[in-house]
């Protein structure tokens, strides 16, 4: 993963202003740690660094409307968070219970807190207390947010639930970038290509040797994976997978084969050095888009994965975590 060192702005005796934001940070039981923030509206963003001092950290950053931020644990796990411009945000924890956490500063983080304690109060109506804070908050990030997070990237929903709720969020936000650019990955996980055969590719492994995807002749299902540092969401996506191999790598007969589109080889080596020691093939030719793999298999977002049978044939594709994790369940026994 490549993360930029975060610039902390500590203002003595004065808050942020104009477009500026801060975010106030309490572990009540955490001496010291680092955590990560990105910026959950911008597909490009990348992720800064945070060091926790004292139980304490402080955040500061830039926007011009209200944007969900996401706060990430080293074991991948993330909880969001609402900016403004010009507002002082507090987060509030424990270490012992991070899923009730209390985010304070704007509505939205208000809307959020009040939807974690009813969903933690009646789990088994989760899905139907989303749908009425969506429709009740139509207008507000936070209803893209939650169609994001518990429709688009759930393997619960049906596409006809998403498509009434996709409904709704457009005539009500039109406009709003973050919801068209999840129409448009919606509109990539429509792609068939469940059936279709994974043609031979040329790869390039970290020390630049060239060699093809199906050099490797084994009997079992492969998950190919495309990712890059820069890309939104893929700390998550990716350590789903390594997650899952270091779990099962004693028992599957699979093959896990990583191919990265970051520009700059550094960044990718960075990231996956450590994958070749737990079974997961990394490849990254430094062409982006351009490259060999991409072009063959009409790849136009990341993270993606398709998976493949023994005979190349691809029976699983997507681009969300949670159906990512099930597919692994379901296709790596």
């Amino acid at each position: 993963m490549y993360i930029m060192p975060l610039v902390a702005t500590l203002l003595m005796g004065c808050g942020p202003s104009g477009s500026s934001f801060r975010i106030e940070g309490k572990f009540s039981d955490m001496t010291g740690g680092e955590l990560y923030m990105y910026n959950l509206y911008n597909k490009d963003s990348r992720f800064d660094t945070i060091t926790v001092n004292s139980g304490k950290f402080t955040y500061d950053g830039e926007c011009n409307e209200a944007t969900p931020y996401m706060l990430v644990f080293p074991n991948a796990m993330e909880q969001v968070i609402f900016v403004a411009p010009g507002k002082e945000i507090t987060y509030e924890v424990s270490s012992t219970d991070l899923k009730n956490y209390v985010v304070k500063g704007t509505d939205e983080n208000e809307t959020m807190n009040k939807l974690r304690q009813s969903m933690s109060a009646d789990p088994t109506h989760s899905q139907e207390l989303v749908k009425q804070c969506i429709e009740d908050n139509s207008t507000s990030i936070i209803a893209i947010y939650l169609f994001d997070r518990y429709y688009v990237q759930s393997n619960k929903a049906t596409k006809k639930d998403i498509s009434k709720v996709l409904g709704i969020l457009k005539k009500a936000q039109p406009k709003n970038d973050y919801l068209l650019n999840i129409e448009g990955r919606l509109k990539e996980m429509d792609k068939n290509l469940v059936g279709k055969l994974v043609p031979d590719v040329t790869l390039y492994n970290p020390t630049g040797e060239k060699s093809k995807l199906w050099d490797t002749k084994r009997e079992c299902n492969t998950l190919i994976f495309f990712w890059a540092s820069w890309a939104n969401g893929y700390y998550d996506f990716i350590w789903k997978i390594r997650d899952h191999v270091r779990e099962h790598r004693d028992t599957i007969n699979g093959r896990y084969v990583g191919i990265s589109l970051d520009a700059e080889k550094s960044r990718f080596t960075s990231d996956a050095r450590t994958d070749e020691g737990i079974g997961i093939e990394q490849y990254c030719d430094g062409l982006a888009f351009e490259s060999d793999a991409v072009k063959k298999l009409d790849i136009s977002g990341i993270p993606y994965y398709v998976i493949v049978d023994k005979k190349h044939k691809i029976i699983a594709t997507g681009q969300e975590t949670d159906k990512l994790k099930a597919d692994l369940k379901k296709y790596f026994k």
